[in-house]
């Protein structure tokens, strides 16, 4: 009785364990294609470039739509991250710095949101296992200490260990539109395609909607823990030798940015260029069209052409 009992179990057991197991290591087949881009990157900022990289590129999504190494030079890599804030980027930018010589410069960019929040964390970045365990306790410990509400949610820690131990109920989801193999292919291409473009992954998407509501920019505030990575990525750049270069990504013509948006931008940027002389700062320019972006935020390939173009000319320097 005792050893049917305990076939039972086994048998119960097995299922369970073969379904997490694939949930852990079978990332690629299953999850959408940003998984694909950040497993990228992670090896990106693991491996040795033998000084290959002389700029580097980080931010969020915005940013990696916008500067694209295929319009700037050979030796530009793109390692930003979608729905990320300076909080990420530091530990990106720390990583590669690991294990690779220093770049002559680095542009630093987000969108208005990665300044404010991060508000992604749980259902991207701790989803897709980015950031090693000290890492995220790293973050969640200076979301504490700042009270950074965007990261404490109710239950918070029950929240990030499910996440670090790939709990099933936090991937079914995916594995039931993902189905059994069905992303593997579509995910093998992301990453082909985002190696060659060395990280930038440039949307063909003519996006020519005219018709959208006007968006107002009336301030630009930066939460305190947003600043105090802000200041620590410059920071590592002056330890290491990097000129920072912020810039701030253009907007569609829909989007209006007040005169007091405009000042506090550049009474930020006056503010991290006193923590750190060394770095320079480019506001956003304007003549971009509907038809240079993908959709409200992201450039597509035509508006990553002129604004890399326009980033090359202004610093000839960095491309040389």
């Amino acid at each position: 009785m005792l050893a049917k009992l305990g076939l039972s179990g086994i048998i119960a057991v097995v299922p369970v364990g073969l379904v997490w197991l694939y949930i852990i290591y079978g990332g690629m087949f299953y999850l959408d294609s940003e998984y694909a881009y950040s497993r990228w990157n992670k090896e990106a900022c693991s491996q040795n470039h033998e000084g290959a990289v002389k700029v580097l590129v980080i931010g969020d999504s915005v940013v990696n739509a916008a500067l694209c190494p295929d319009y700037l030079s050979d030796s530009t890599y793109n390692l930003s991250l979608g729905g990320v804030s300076p909080a990420e980027m530091y530990y990106v930018l720390e990583e590669y710095l690991e294990n690779n010589q220093a770049p002559k410069v680095c542009y630093i960019g987000f969108s208005d949101q990665g300044y404010i929040t991060d508000q992604n964390l749980y259902k991207r970045i701790l989803y897709f296992h980015r950031f090693s365990k000290e890492q995220e306790e790293a973050i969640f410990a200076d979301a504490e200490a700042f009270g950074e509400q965007s990261i404490l949610i109710e239950d918070y820690e029950n929240e990030r260990k499910k996440y670090r131990l790939w709990f099933p109920d936090k991937y079914i989801s995916a594995l039931m539109n993902g189905g059994i193999f069905m992303r593997y292919s579509s995910n093998m291409e992301c990453y082909i395609v985002v190696n060659e473009h060395k990280g930038s992954w440039m949307s063909q998407n003519e996006n020519w909607d005219t018709g959208a509501d006007t968006i107002e920019y009336n301030s630009f505030p930066v939460g305190e823990m947003q600043n105090y990575y802000m200041e620590k990525i410059l920071d590592l750049c002056a330890e290491n030798g990097i000129t920072p270069r912020l810039v701030m990504i253009p907007v569609r013509p829909n989007c209006v940015c007040s005169i007091e948006y405009v000042e506090d931008w550049y009474k930020r940027a006056v503010l991290w260029q006193e923590h750190c002389p060394q770095m320079t700062y480019f506001y956003r320019p304007e003549g971009f069209e509907y038809e240079d972006f993908a959709d409200d935020w992201h450039m597509n390939h035509n508006g990553a052409a002129k604004y890399s173009g326009m980033i090359k000319e202004i610093y000839a320097e960095d491309f040389e």
